[in-house]
């Protein structure tokens, strides 16, 4: 059966390469998959694919050969227009959710939160993030939902585990796109199940660090928000008592801007992980003693940016950055009084201007930073010189005099 529409597909291919296919109309598919309850825009193509006997390459050069390669660029960051959009509901009757749709991907500080799963020449940087638990109970109806594509979003909110991103038989990074006529629920090099839970992630030495029921607060809070922002009616219906707004230090935020101080907190807490905990003038350091947090050693090293992390060590850093949320005005008044803080330990992660007012107010009232300056050492004019270099500077003057005695 496979086959057969293989080579179905693989003719009309050939005739629909000869036409302008972004302007022709799509030819109907086989097999219909229903597009799921935000379910991600990749899922849905690759379920397409495997569900009409095609590889997903294939499919899509198929169906929108003048997006090259759609599978293997950044999709969410770059796809889909409004164009796109349109001729997936032509092929399945219902437009997919997109990140465009409650974020602006064209911000650089909010494509910080889409996982970053491609090199820009080859090779996937990581795999893409499930749940193992989810993938069990969904069998032969898995699909991936958009969320598990958002670097936010570490623990699964059903199951309260982590995300995994390789499979755990041969410990390859998990690309369904790249499987040939796999189901999404198998890995692509091995056919093993993704149900599998790796119990290696519960070994790593920062797992016991993660505040996971805070990261599961927080993706409730932005999950709130991007059902309001795609269904603003039916969300206000069935949940009348959700709050999407977002306040820090009793200002209200757009979504935009809580992300953006999100990340600053992000960086700042990274900034401080490298320096060893005997240096005075780590600002985290100096807050887990005050606040007797128990996040993490100082001195791992996070190696790579935040969007291609490993799902532990993302976590970690999204519970750093509650813990810098979680802090009211005063906390931040009496700590920075207390530990004599001031205003350079912010100013070595950039944007702090960006910051919300209250925030920036506590800061500007902090202990202004004073610089030193390093007198520049001079060489002596006294002082000897080799006997290569008076060579060479001899070298250098008789040249000089010859060419201005023939000028």
């Amino acid at each position: 059966m496979a086959k057969a529409l293989y080579c179905q597909y693989y003719h009309s291919e050939v005739l629909f390469m000869t036409q302008p296919s972004a302007k022709q109309p799509l030819l109907p598919l086989a097999i219909k998959p229903k597009l799921y309850p935000r379910e991600s825009l990749y899922s849905w193509l690759i379920r397409a694919a495997s569900y009409n006997g095609l590889p997903a390459p294939v499919f899509t050069n198929l169906y929108w050969t003048y997006k090259n390669r759609l599978l293997h660029i950044q999709l969410n960051k770059k796809y889909p227009n409004k164009t796109f959009k349109d001729e997936i509901l032509q092929l399945c009757g219902k437009q997919p959710i997109v990140f465009a749709d409650f974020l602006n991907v064209d911000d650089c500080n909010h494509t910080y939160f889409l996982l970053s799963h491609l090199y820009k020449r080859s090779g996937s940087a990581h795999g893409y993030q499930y749940c193992p638990k989810c993938i069990a109970e969904q069998q032969e109806n898995a699909y991936l939902p958009i969320e598990w594509d958002m670097a936010s979003h570490t623990v699964c909110t059903k199951h309260h585990i982590l995300m995994q991103n390789s499979c755990t038989n041969c410990g390859k990074f998990y690309t369904p796109h790249k499987a040939s006529l796999r189901p999404i629920e198998q890995c692509a090099y091995c056919g093993c199940s993704m149900a599998i839970i790796n119990k290696d992630i519960s070994t790593h030495p920062l797992y016991d660090k993660i505040n996971i029921p805070r990261l599961l607060k927080l993706q409730q809070q932005i999950n709130n928000y991007i059902d309001s922002s795609i269904h603003p009616q039916i969300c206000a219906d069935s949940h009348p008592n959700h709050t999407h707004s977002f306040y820090y230090l009793g200002m209200q935020l757009e979504f935009r801007d809580f992300l953006s101080l999100l990340v600053y907190f992000i960086k700042l807490a990274r900034h401080h992980a490298g320096i060893p905990t005997h240096k005075e003038n780590s600002i985290y350091n100096q807050f887990i003693k005050a606040m007797k947090w128990e996040r993490y050693a100082s001195g791992y090293k996070f190696v790579g940016v935040f969007n291609t992390l490993s799902a532990v060590e993302r976590a970690l850093l999204l519970s750093c950055a509650c813990d810098f949320l979680d802090l009211s005005a005063d906390n931040w008044v009496q700590i920075t009084h207390e530990l004599n803080i001031k205003q350079g330990y912010f100013s070595a992660v950039p944007d702090k201007d960006n910051l919300p007012e209250p925030l920036l107010r506590i800061i500007g009232n902090l202990p202004v930073t004073e610089s030193k300056k390093r007198a520049k050492s001079h060489r002596p004019t006294e002082a000897g010189r080799s006997l290569k270099q008076v060579k060479t500077r001899w070298s250098q003057l008789l040249k000089k005099m010859d060419r201005e005695f023939y000028v």
